[in-house]
């Protein structure tokens, strides 16, 4: 009985023996229903529109910036040099250029500043609000009820320590991974970084570094990619004259550039900020808490002049004169102001998110924007390159098949030495060749042609040798006989990379391949999987995300390293050699492994993915991933690959260790679960004191009434109930993985606490005016501290659930401090400290009980919105696995 191995337990090194399927077709059948091939046609157009839509963002709108023109100037009168690419620049010369301030020192646009971390953190939307009613209760005499000042500058406080705490990190793990550039001075080449390049500078460039300064070609051939300028993927030949600019990155080739401009004179910094390099995460948290700043903001103001003539009003009606009426107007107005803002939420967030970078930095991962941490654990897809992800990026050849002897009788070992010194790549299969056959210059090369991950090849013609290709058996034999393909095939099917040479008399003509071509060998070579690929695949299977491997290999080769590594379905293969934009669209989400993509499909990939609704991470380490990679919801680069793919990735893997993914997730998946419970604590509060200014608002227009809270009564739930459990339950263990959107999350865990506020406090409201106890009585004043604090208490246990000895004591201790407070205050005489800040005046036995059964009924009323609630969410996501299932 012959058994499939894929159902035995998977081992990297076992011997591979495989049947791999034969590719499917990939676009859908004709024969299917007509609303289903409408569906697909009209997904595919939105797909493509979007395409189209992005790349129209990409504008070349320039915007003179002060110091652009001063750098300009100073270039301007500047004496030049025009020094020879093989010398370069004197260190004379490199010392006055350095004077003159002249060097590639722009302004970064994603990394914060010591100020505007200061700024950020203070000058907050809801702590200017908080400063403005602090200064109306100083103007008015009333600096008792200024206590929330003090919990707004603890906040602020801990948000700029930790946000620095965090920068700091960053800049250390960024100048381990900083770019550096290759320049010729005093006749050597020497390494810098890119913020020492000066005017006049003679870069060397090569594939995978990203373009430092705008320059010009003066030696050499490559080619490079604008995408990050234009908007356009095509990739663009510089030779000698061309310019070349800033932000583009080397796809093939290497030449010598002369520096014609530095810093902020550089064309990439006149562009609008969707052409920079770096694109920041689209976090939801972010998106969320910015709609919900919106909507607070435009509340609060028209709320809190209808609470001030509303309040204005009651104190008129009661008798006090002009001036006493307006302290006490600011004084109320500023309780119900002050409890709709949820200031300490948002520096809450950037703490846990500082908190959560410094951790990571901690495992060597470098976070290069706080959200991505949010991203990546919401990722329901993550897309793989094979190459220095699954495998380690080692590669050597294990077999070289002779097939031809050479035309001229040239030995093959000294063709491909000649041909590797020719071209100068540096990818991981030009490392693996020179280690197995040496360089040379036996052979005279007279026109080369470097690696491109388009062309999927690379050819030097040599003088009277003709033209030797190496490349893709595919792209170097289009038409191949039916020997020579399964040749190939059976070796793609043991998961080795396979490289042809061929050879053409003929000569390399621009862009063009000659014809004529005659296979001369086929080059067999082994990648290594990484030793922890396989669990950190197992760990993502479990955690129900699912993984796509994209490569520029050979479909049935990455199909054989994707089964050993663990993926599912890895059978499932399909090419993209020769797709339309409209049939990659289509294959997209039917297919789990995709070879031979062009950068550019690799971005349509993405994009297609991301467009059926889901989260795509995506990892990557070459100049092939940029694309995708800036696609992406979040993008993860090794540290050993390209530049440029680490300078538009979202986080660095520092080790380059694929291992280490799983730790970004669970760290990403505790700092918004914790988020998410924490920040349900503050909107609690802010639903409480909008829907009680409401009820005022609308009592006070048949009989005149003032808000019944200040400040004060609310400062033991600030502190004892928000302030504390909040920081404490944002730093806790949490794994859970992120189920449902963040708001909607948000409003769940909120609205019942809220309403079970409202509902005690009016509950005291009818009971006082049934025993004719005013609001202003401090019976009254003290009942109203008493349920509002204990009733959050019990909002704070379920909030906590399910319990564990963290949870416990952090109850516990918050109950037990709480008890103490109101225990001194009782015993506080009327001016003593506690009584004055904290107003709990002695209970008799009757308001005691009354008390304890409000909050008790509150509680319940909490409780049974809860289970309502998660009965409707419930059903609706029954409905929607239904409906899923029925469209599948």
């Amino acid at each position: 009985m012959i058994t499939d191995p894929r159902d035995r337990p998977v081992n990297p090194k076992d011997p591979i023996r495989v049947v791999i399927k034969t590719q499917p077709k990939p676009l859908a059948d004709d024969s299917e229903a007509g609303e289903e091939k409408a569906a697909r046609e009209e997904f595919v157009r939105m797909v493509l529109d979007d395409e189209q839509k992005q790349n129209k963002k990409i504008t070349r709108n320039f915007r003179k910036s002060r110091k652009e023109e001063e750098i300009s100037q100073k270039m301007a009168s500047a004496r030049r040099f025009d020094p020879a690419y093989t010398t370069g620049l004197t260190a004379e010369q490199v010392a006055t250029r350095k004077e003159e301030g002249l060097v590639n020192k722009a302004t970064t646009s994603n990394q914060k500043t010591y100020l505007s971390i200061f700024v950020q953190n203070i000058c907050t939307f809801f702590n200017l609000i908080c400063l403005a009613i602090a200064i109306a209760l100083v103007c008015v005499g009333d600096w008792s009820d200024m206590t929330f000042m003090v919990i707004v500058t603890i906040n602020t406080v801990i948000g700029i320590v930790q946000e620095c705490r965090s920068k700091r990190m960053i800049e250390k793990l960024s100048i381990i991974s900083a770019p550096v550039a290759f320049v010729v001075r005093d006749g050597e080449q020497q390494n810098v970084s890119v913020e020492e390049v000066v005017l006049d500078d003679i870069m060397y460039l090569e594939n995978g570094k990203q373009i430092c300064a705008d320059g010009v070609v003066v030696s050499g051939r490559l080619q490079v990619n604008e995408a990050m300028l234009t908007g356009e993927s095509q990739l663009v030949t510089k030779k000698e004259g061309d310019q070349l600019y800033a932000g583009s990155f080397v796809a093939s080739g290497n030449c010598y550039a002369h520096v014609e401009k530095v810093g902020n004179a550089n064309y990439i910094e006149s562009l609008t900020a969707f052409a920079k390099r770096y694109k920041k995460a689209g976090s939801e948290l972010m998106t969320s808490i910015q709609r919900l700043i919106g909507v607070i903001g435009i509340v609060v103001i028209p709320l809190a002049i209808l609470m001030f003539l509303n309040n204005m009003n009651y104190f008129s009606s009661v008798g006090l004169e002009a001036d006493d009426a307006f302290a006490r107007t600011i004084a109320t107005t500023a309780g119900a102001i002050v409890g709709v803002i949820p200031a300490g939420m948002f520096l809450l967030v950037s703490v846990a998110l500082a908190v959560g970078v410094i951790k990571l930095a901690n495992n060597h991962v470098l976070v290069q924007d706080l959200y991505c941490i949010e991203m990546l654990a919401r990722a329901d897809v993550l897309c793989l390159d094979k190459t220095g992800t699954i495998t380690d990026g080692t590669m050597s050849v294990s077999e070289v098949i002779n097939l031809r002897t050479l035309i001229s009788g040239v030995a093959l070992d000294d063709v491909m030495g000649s041909f590797l010194a020719a071209t100068k790549d540096n990818n991981q299969t030009a490392v693996a060749l020179g280690n197995y056959f040496g360089y040379n210059t036996k052979l005279k090369p007279i026109a080369v042609m470097p690696f491109s991950s388009q062309r999927k090849l690379s050819a030097v013609t040599f003088e009277g040798e003709g033209t030797f290709i190496l490349g893709a058996p595919e792209f170097v034999m289009p038409e191949m006989d039916t020997k020579l393909s399964e040749l190939v095939s059976a070796k793609a099917k043991q998961g080795l990379r396979v490289i042809m040479i061929a050879q053409s008399m003929a000569e390399i003509r621009g862009e063009r391949m000659p014809a004529g071509r005659k296979c001369l060998a086929i080059i067999c070579i082994e990648d290594h999987i990484r030793d922890d690929a396989c669990d950190t695949i197992e760990w993502f299977k479990k955690n129900d995300v699912q993984v796509k491997v994209i490569s520029g290999d050979n479909p049935m080769t990455v199909s054989e390293v994707a089964r050993r590594a663990g993926i599912d379905h890895a059978e499932k293969y399909v090419s993209l050699e020769g797709m339309s934009d409209q049939e990659v669209v289509e294959a997209a989400n039917l297919y789990t492994v995709f070879g031979r993509v062009t950068p550019e499909q690799k971005r349509l990939l993405v994009r297609a993915i991301k467009m059926k609704g889901h989260t795509v991470a995506m990892t990557g380490d070459g100049v092939n991933d940029i694309l995708a990679l800036k696609e992406a919801d979040c993008s993860v680069a090794m540290a050993t690959g390209s530049e440029a793919a680490r300078n538009v990735s979202h986080m660095v893997l520092m080790d380059s260790n694929f291992g280490n993914m799983p730790t970004v997730v669970l760290e990403g998946r505790r700092v918004i679960n914790n988020i998410q419970k924490s920040a349900s604590l503050y909107t609690m509060k802010t639903l409480f004191s909008f829907l009680l200014s409401i009820i005022v608002i609308i009592m006070g227009a048949a009989t005149p009434i003032a808000y019944p809270v200040t400040p004060k009564n609310m400062l033991l739930l600030e502190m004892f109930i928000i302030g504390v459990p909040s920081f404490f339950l944002a730093f806790q263990p949490n794994d859970k993985r992120i189920k449902g959107r963040f708001m909607t999350n948000l409003l769940k865990e909120t609205f019942p606490g809220g309403l079970a506020l409202v509902a005690g406090f009016m509950a005291l409201y009818v009971y006082g005016q049934l025993r004719g106890i005013p609001i202003t009585d401090p019976m009254f004043k003290s009942m109203t501290v008493l349920i509002i604090t204990f009733t959050g208490w019990t909002m704070l246990i379920r909030l906590c659930q399910p319990l564990n000895l963290y949870r416990g004591i952090l109850i516990a201790g918050c109950g037990g401090l709480i008890s103490a407070v109101v225990a001194l205050s009782m015993i506080s005489p009327a001016e003593g400290f506690f009584y004055q800040m904290f107003q709990v005046y002695p209970l008799d036995l009757t308001n005691t009980l009354y008390v304890i059964v409000v909050v008790f009924l509150s509680y319940v009323l909490a409780a049974t919105v809860w289970m309502l609630l998660n009965a409707v969410g419930r059903s609706r996501r029954k409905r929607e696995e239904t409906a899923e299932q029925e469209r599948r």
